[in-house]
């Protein structure tokens, strides 16, 4: 695994794991909204990640 990649994996898995817990605690439109914005984050990670180190040159 490439230096650096670990924090963002652990972002990614943080993301996952706040979801559910967001729904349970917070609820409501807040929980709503909080799901949008995980889910932003969980995405931009996941291009960083693939395009910062992962990136394939032809």
């Amino acid at each position: 695994m490439k230096r650096g990649a670990l924090p963002v994996i652990f972002i990614m898995i943080l993301c996952v794991i706040c979801v559910p817990l967001t729904a349970y605690y917070i609820g409501g439109w807040y929980a709503y909204w909080s799901h949008g914005v995980l889910a932003i984050i969980f995405a931009l990670a996941v291009v960083l990640l693939k395009t910062k180190w992962y990136w394939e040159e032809e």
